[in-house]
């Protein structure tokens, strides 16, 4: 919960990221949170990545398949980028609200009561935090990419 686990995720500084190893076109979060409007999740497909770190809404790309690296980050109060795979897609500027109270889950968007929306996906990596630059999301792709390929879990199962 990052309201009350201050930390690395904050209001104007946040990130979050999930490896999904399955093609799902299900509207359901692979990891989130959500607490009345504030929300910070992903969808890696649907017909988008929902990008709207501490913001409940935000302009989001259409991405083709939710298979990799889904992220989006927030470095300042009206920045927040969309990524995919270490590439960014999209820079929006919707202000940030504040922070979720609630907890993130894998597989769901976790609420102030329980997780809802379900996933189906397979996860093979997570990541929440601080917010990352351009460079520090290509590098990130990159380390994970080459560790779950070592392993033989970054492609389709």
């Amino acid at each position: 919960n990052p309201t009350s686990a201050a930390g690395k995720y904050t209001q104007n500084s946040a990130s979050l990221g999930v490896w999904t190893r399955t093609d799902n076109n299900a509207a359901y979060c692979d990891i989130g949170v959500i607490s009345t409007t504030i929300v910070g999740s992903i969808r890696p497909r649907v017909t988008n990545l929902l990008s709207a770190s501490t913001n409940a809404t935000a302009s989001n790309p259409a991405i083709a398949t939710s298979i990799g690296l889904s992220a989006w980050s927030r470095t300042a109060a009206a920045v927040a980028e969309v990524y995919k795979n270490g590439v960014s897609l999209l820079e929006g500027t919707t202000t940030s609200l504040g922070l979720p109270n609630a907890s993130f889950v894998l597989l769901a968007r976790g609420t102030t009561t329980t997780p809802d929306q379900f996933s189906g996906n397979e996860i093979a990596a997570a990541f929440i935090g601080q917010g990352l630059s351009d460079a520090e999301h290509a590098s990130m792709y990159t380390a994970v990419n080459t560790y779950l390929t070592a392993v033989g879990a970054s492609s389709l199962p």
